[in-house]
């Protein structure tokens, strides 16, 4: 750009002078700057007095416009990719912040999230965090995971069951308490529940028909991906335990320890499968609406990998 101006400052002509420079110094507005310099050749200069010197000028000027055009080009390209990623990271904390909005007001309002049953609580706060992970990926489904862990580990220590020791170190029940292994059975199966769920439905999705494809939307698929992710909170949580705290469960329920697991498969019959049959259920009649293309690009929402 330099060159160019030094230039035209040898240029005798002062319209012509006066007109490169703007052409030149505005060329944010690059339809003006071609038509500026295009029109001031053609008319400024006779083609019979034209010289070498002219159209060199003309070329060199051209080419910078050329260039101009393209750097333009990329700026806006590139402009354009940081306002839809800054765009989509608003609208992913509001989508997570909706999530975990619901996620908190189910854990926290009593019998909704949590259902008391005595010696345990069944639970169906599972439920939006599958629906999310369906929705948004397994990145953003593993953290409302992580948040649903969280409302349990307080649920269980502010307001504990004779079993409560599972899932927080910090309650103790006839000299029994819970350690590390509480805040694992807490947290890790949870965060799985925002993360198995995609991955199942994914793998529907990739071995359905054309038109299964095309829509996104596989009823199969959704009725999977919520008992996954209902069987794995009541499968990991359950068998954690009888790694963790076979002898202590045993003893807060009354069992010999010898029929402790024998206690346990009965619990995943009794919580586990209505747990699973529920949210397979309901992942499918929320799932059917909102996994449809245009509601999701209505919505806003995009998952990691996208299908």
């Amino acid at each position: 750009m330099q060159t160019v101006l030094l230039h035209i400052e040898e240029l005798e002509n002062e319209n012509m002078k006066k007109n490169l420079y703007f052409g030149v110094k505005n060329t944010k507005n690059l339809f003006y700057v071609r038509n500026s310099i295009h029109v001031l050749f053609r008319n400024i200069f006779h083609p019979k007095n034209e010289s070498m010197l002219t159209v060199s000028y003309y070329q060199h000027i051209m080419g910078v416009w050329t260039a101009d055009l393209k750097t333009a080009s990329k700026d806006r390209q590139t402009s354009g990719k940081q306002r839809s990623s800054s765009k989509f990271s608003t609208m992913s904390m509001v989508q997570v912040a909706i999530f975990g909005a619901v996620i908190c007001v189910m854990a926290f309002t009593p019998f909704l999230g949590y259902i008391p049953l005595g010696f345990t609580r069944a639970t169906i706060i599972h439920i939006p965090v599958i629906i999310a992970s369906l929705l948004m990926g397994p990145k953003k489904g593993g953290a409302l995971g992580f948040l649903f862990g969280l409302t349990s580990f307080i649920n269980n220590t502010m307001n504990p069951t004779p079993t409560s020791f599972v899932f927080t170190p910090f309650y103790s029940i006839a000299g029994v308490s819970g350690g590390w292994g509480s805040v694992i059975i807490c947290f890790l199966p949870r965060i799985l529940v925002g993360i198995i769920p995609y991955y199942v439905y994914k793998l529907i999705i990739r071995f359905s028909n054309e038109k299964t494809k095309k829509t996104g939307v596989s009823s199969i698929g959704l009725v999977t991906a919520g008992v996954a992710g209902a069987m794995t909170n009541t499968l990991l949580v359950m068998n954690l335990i009888f790694l963790f705290f076979r002898e202590a469960y045993a003893s807060a329920n009354n069992v010999a320890v010898s029929g402790v697991y024998t206690f346990i498969l009965s619990i995943i019959g009794i919580n586990g499968v209505p747990e699973a049959i529920v949210a397979g259920v309901l992942t499918l009649c929320i799932g059917r609406a909102l996994l449809k293309k245009n509601v999701r690009e209505r919505l806003g929402f995009r998952n990691d990998i996208g299908y």
